[in-house]
């Protein structure tokens, strides 16, 4: 959950530390698309480098890394997605 910019997210019931603009950007284009996700094209037209920040965010808390989900094959978009079994 964003609780704006400037806030502390809230990352499966933890609040972990606030995005960098370019982050909060990201973050808040896959979750307004849900379940679909967003392809490499479309992730990348939001921000250049956008998939090395996406991994970047993952590798920065466990948290982040359940709820970023990289595509396993062509075709799949990248999203975030909520593990309840995780929390």
């Amino acid at each position: 959950m964003l609780n704006g910019l400037g806030a502390e997210p809230l990352v499966l019931g933890q609040e972990l530390p606030r995005l960098s603009d370019a982050r909060y950007r990201l973050v808040e284009k896959l979750l307004l698309t849900g379940d679909v996700g967003l392809s490499k094209d479309q992730l990348e037209a939001v921000s250049s480098g956008a998939r090395k920040t996406l991994k970047s965010l993952a590798k920065s808390h466990p948290n982040w890394a359940r709820v970023i989900q990289f595509p396993e094959s062509a075709g799949k978009g990248y999203r975030i997605v909520e593990r309840s079994g995780d929390r």
